[in-house]
């Protein structure tokens, strides 16, 4: 039971005592949130490979030798995807405390996936109060 006192934490909410509304506005702070990291994530992506591209534009003009082009470009390639894998996972730090279970089958309510009519999961659950795995009623209507 929720102290009425205790702020509620992502370990004792439950898909039982949200409302409609109430998990309609998780699902739009998880779309923002998603959004937001897959921005960032992108841009330092092409950041990381435009440093290597603009080393080895620069290279020449430098007087640096030619065997450094393979370094500056692995290096890019590095830097690319080593900042969108410190996105990737701070992502996925940022949105587990949004992770809600049905009740029923024990399925994540937010993956990040579409359905096959270009709608979130988060938009079918919050349009039909069913999950959209076991079809289990989460919400009244």
């Amino acid at each position: 039971m929720i102290d009425s006192h205790e702020p509620p934490t992502s370990d004792s909410l439950s898909v039982e005592v949200l409302s409609r509304d109430d998990l309609a506005a998780v699902a739009a702070v998880h779309r923002r949130a998603h959004a937001r990291f897959n921005r960032l994530g992108t841009l330092c992506f092409i950041g990381g490979l435009a440093i290597g591209v603009a080393l080895l534009t620069l290279r020449e003009p430098l007087g640096w030798p030619a065997s450094l082009d393979p370094a500056f470009f692995f290096a890019g390639w590095v830097l690319g995807l080593g900042s969108a894998g410190i996105f990737w996972w701070r992502r996925r730090r940022a949105l587990a405390g949004l992770h809600l279970q049905c009740f029923n089958c024990g399925e994540s309510l937010f993956r990040e996936e579409r359905m096959g009519i270009g709608a979130s999961r988060a938009d079918l659950i919050v349009t039909t109060g069913r999950c959209p795995d076991c079809g289990h009623l989460i919400i009244d209507a």
